[in-house]
């Protein structure tokens, strides 16, 4: 009897080092200590610069260029998927692990809380958000969100006009979907070798007359950021201008789909070979509305002080 006693007592001792070892090492520490920095570096006005380097202490590069691009697209901070942060809101931060390396940390009392899955991973023994779960997406989670489904799209095929404006699009939303910190000059690149001047030109003046999204919008896709789960309808077809065609796909962001589609053409370059991508402007044609929440004017200032002119 005295045995199984000791032995229920080392197994009993051996589960609580076990759950203190977790516990220490759990990341849910730092999130919390990460989050309740963040909402009070708002609640105190901290300036743009100071909150941003508070989350450079938190997130990836990558992570971090991504969170400008979904503040673009929904008009909400993705780190709390809210306008703002009331004062106190730390106080009500809960987290738990989902799976492997996802968690989920919730914010706010049970009638209006929200939940915001992220993952974490390690660089250089150092806990760090490297993704977070667009609000579009809602409570999903897994590598699915991640994943780049164009990654073997390395190439243009100049074979025929048709065939050049898929792959060229596949290489170009292959870029997005890399979330790599140098996301901006990658997609410069692509658009410097094989787009036309009017093109680039378009794309220029297009993505600096925005407001909230001003500097992200991208003409080529007519949108501000691109997810892997719309690679599945991305497609192209003849249209009815002779030697134009229709690139489309459907942003599916938890409400009613958005179709998008750009008009574009394959332009001959003699003096190198191949084909130049040209976008042309849709006369007539409604355009396409982002799905972002309504926002006041003070809302739209104290989030372009938040986060600066990207």
């Amino acid at each position: 009897m005295k045995k199984y006693i000791l032995l229920f007592i080392v197994a009993l001792a051996l589960g609580q080092t076990t759950k203190m070892y977790a516990q220490k090492n759990s990341p849910i520490p730092f999130l919390q200590r990460f989050y309740t920095q963040y909402i009070r570096s708002i609640d105190r006005m901290f300036e743009q610069d100071q909150r941003d380097s508070l989350v450079a202490t938190a997130l990836t590069q990558e992570a971090h260029e991504k969170v400008y691009r979904l503040v673009a697209a929904t008009g909400v901070d993705p780190l709390l998927r809210m306008q703002d942060a009331r004062a106190g809101l730390e106080k009500t931060f809960r987290a738990r692990q989902l799976k492997d390396g996802w968690y989920e940390v919730s914010l706010g009392e049970p009638a209006e809380q929200v939940c915001i899955p992220l993952h974490v991973t390690t660089v250089g023994g150092r806990y760090l958000i490297d993704f977070i779960t667009p609000a579009w997406h809602g409570d999903a989670y897994g590598e699915h969100l991640r994943e780049n489904p164009l990654a073997q799209a390395t190439s243009v095929d100049n074979s025929s006009e048709q065939a050049f404006i898929l792959s060229f699009y596949r290489l170009y939303l292959s870029a997005y979907l890399s979330m790599s910190k140098d996301l901006g000059a990658i997609l410069s690149g692509l658009r410097e070798r094989y787009c036309t001047l009017t093109t680039i030109g378009l794309h220029h003046e297009r993505s600096e007359s925005g407001d909230m999204d001003d500097g992200y919008y991208d003409v080529l896709i007519d949108n501000v950021d691109f997810d892997p789960t719309w690679v599945s309808s991305l497609k192209i077809q003849p249209a009815t201008q002779g030697g134009r065609y229709l690139i489309s796909y459907m942003q599916t962001t938890g409400g009613q789909p958005i179709a998008h589609s750009i008009l574009v053409s394959a332009v001959k370059n003699d003096f190198v070979g191949g084909y130049r991508l040209e976008v042309h402007k849709q006369d007539g044609a409604a355009p396409v509305p982002t799905p972002k929440p309504r926002i006041t004017e003070e809302d739209a200032r104290r989030m372009q002080h938040q986060y600066g002119d990207h």
